[in-house]
């Protein structure tokens, strides 16, 4: 089920400090009230560590780019945080309207069509958990076999020291570092899959629309064989049925891109510097170790991030058409006329495909995706001549 997934997903939110849970009675809450002041800060504590960093220290020209990318990657998940608490209200509306009647399948198609949406959700957020997870782990861990004089902390900031860090007081520091590092990663998962998922959610309900409206005529005479009412009345009263399902679809899909619309700005922007700077260091390296390793998965990381919007976004937008294709091919010469030119004015609204994202700024369709990775090859080809 979507719930399940994204109940699993702002759980996780929860215990990162960015989510608080509706239940204040629960211990999900409790856990929430100790993150939101243990865990939560050291993100914005290593920011501006960072940011000291790049000031203070005296960083050589990849050191620099790195420790610049690594910063906008945490701060990018702060603004997710942010994100979250300032459209909390609306956020609080969409969880709520999952539970519509409307969106409830009825009968064993619309199981079926349901359970395959759920098992992709499940499936993909496996795939998530590995591919991000393993990043971290491959990040945080190299200090661990590299010798004691060649150590590095998993993200650069000003230390008060020069030269080589004592041991003891290296893993007192890359406790806090891999700690805000992790925090980072669970806020990526929940918030950006929570997208994926809601979208997905989204697709499917068009799905169950196109499949009732095929199925319309059907249901309108098996309501008057089981009722003592006519035909036409029973047709009106599935067709606004419909109808009323569509308004839900529209509405629950404009309620997501007012929620969310602020982080796929800063999403996507933050994608565009991230995919330019990491090639043009990529292009620029000629050894073969671990840091050309780290790179390559936080590249791969980050085509992966923006590929999720707009893949999902796209696929909503496919299935928002189809559903103008499912009208003209239901059994509506059946109908009666006056069903028929109901139908007329369902069809017409239905021409107009549903887009997820912020006012002109940024639509998620994989056309934007291919744009963002033209404008960065544009760039970085800029980067290398001069």
């Amino acid at each position: 089920m979507v719930i399940d997934t994204l109940n699993e997903l702002f759980t996780l939110m929860t215990i990162a400090g960015a989510w608080r849970p509706l239940d204040q009675l629960s211990v999900k809450y409790r856990i929430y009230n100790v993150t939101r002041f243990v865990l939560l800060p050291m993100p914005f504590i290593i920011v501006t560590g960072m940011i000291l960093g790049l000031i203070l220290n005296n960083l050589d020209k990849d050191e620099m780019y790195t420790t610049l990318l690594l910063m906008l990657t945490v701060e990018n998940n702060t603004t997710r945080a942010v994100g979250l608490w300032m459209n909390r209200k609306h956020l609080v509306q969409l969880l709520g309207m999952l539970s519509s009647p409307y969106a409830q399948p009825r009968g064993k198609s619309e199981i079926e069509i349901e359970k395959s949406y759920s098992e992709f959700s499940r499936k993909f957020l496996n795939l998530v958990y590995v591919w991000v997870g393993g990043s971290w782990f491959i990040w945080v861990l190299p200090p661990f076999f590299q010798k004691k004089d060649h150590r590095n902390l998993p993200l650069t900031v000003w230390l008060p020291h020069e030269g080589p860090i004592p041991d003891r007081i290296f893993w007192w520091l890359w406790i806090p570092d891999a700690a805000s590092f992790f925090i980072s990663v669970i806020i990526i998962i929940g918030h950006d899959i929570s997208i994926a998922t809601i979208m997905s959610f989204v697709s499917c309900q068009f799905d169950l629309l196109a499949h009732r409206v095929r199925c319309m005529t059907a249901e309108a005479k098996r309501r008057a064989h089981r009722s003592s009412r006519s035909i036409e009345a029973c047709e009106k009263e599935v067709i606004v049925e419909n109808v009323n399902h569509h308004r839900y679809i529209l509405e629950f899909a404009d309620l997501l891109s007012k929620s969310y619309g602020c982080s796929m700005i800063f999403q996507f922007s933050n994608c565009f510097i991230q995919l330019t700077a990491n090639t043009y260091l990529l292009a620029g390296t000629t050894t073969i170790d671990v840091q050309l390793l780290m790179r390559l998965i936080f590249l791969s990381c980050m085509f992966l991030q923006s590929s999720i919007y707009c893949y999902f976004g796209d696929h909503l937008t496919n299935k928002s058409r189809e559903l103008t294709y499912a009208l003209f091919t239901a059994d509506w010469i059946d109908l009666c006329l006056r069903s028929k030119k109901d139908m007329l004015f369902m069809t017409a609204r239905t021409m107009y495909p549903v887009y997820i994202g912020k006012a002109f700024f940024i639509v998620l369709s994989l056309n934007s995706f291919v744009q963002i990775l033209r404008i960065s090859y544009g760039v970085f080809n800029v980067l290398r001549q001069t």
